[in-house]
């Protein structure tokens, strides 16, 4: 199974301060074609419609065809910007994700007592320690362990 994200996270040299902790979040997309493909065909509905307002204003406002060829190449590098920031909503068949998450390392951005929220693969999760009454400070490295319904179970 190919991953679509690889995180890499650190912990910064101690410097006296416990609940110091430095993570770099890198993400390094291996795109699934079928995401590629599936982000282009909804695009090509909004593109179509630019188009046509375009052609039925080009005789109002006086547009050359070398502007509206323009206005369209924009369009177009629009949707290509946007997509390594949107390509997650169009990858619809990650069901299975959640099981991948167990055993991997997540940091704690909300307090965990005994519920709290964690950042895992990209993302904010809520998230449930596996001890009751042993809370979780923020920005300490815990590891998931399970799953209740959305929650994590972390330790």
């Amino acid at each position: 199974m190919i991953r679509c994200a690889t995180i890499l996270s650190f912990r910064c040299p101690p410097s006296g301060d416990k609940e110091k902790t430095c993570y770099i979040n890198i993400i390094v997309n291996k795109r699934r074609p079928r995401v590629l493909i599936t982000y282009a065909l909804l695009q090509l509905p909004g593109l179509a419609l630019v188009v046509l307002a375009l052609l039925a204003l080009q005789p109002l406002f006086d547009l050359s065809s070398r502007q509206v060829t323009a206005i369209i190449a924009i369009w177009v590098l629009k949707d290509a910007v946007l997509f390594p920031f949107v390509w997650r909503a169009f990858d619809w068949h990650r069901s299975d994700d959640a099981q991948v998450m167990v055993g991997t390392e997540a940091l704690v951005v909300e307090r965990l007592d005994p519920e709290g929220y964690v950042h895992v693969h990209g993302e904010l999760w809520k998230a449930a320690t596996m001890r009751e009454g042993q809370p979780v400070e923020k920005g300490t490295i815990v590891y998931i362990r399970g799953m209740r319904g959305l929650t994590l179970i972390v330790e």
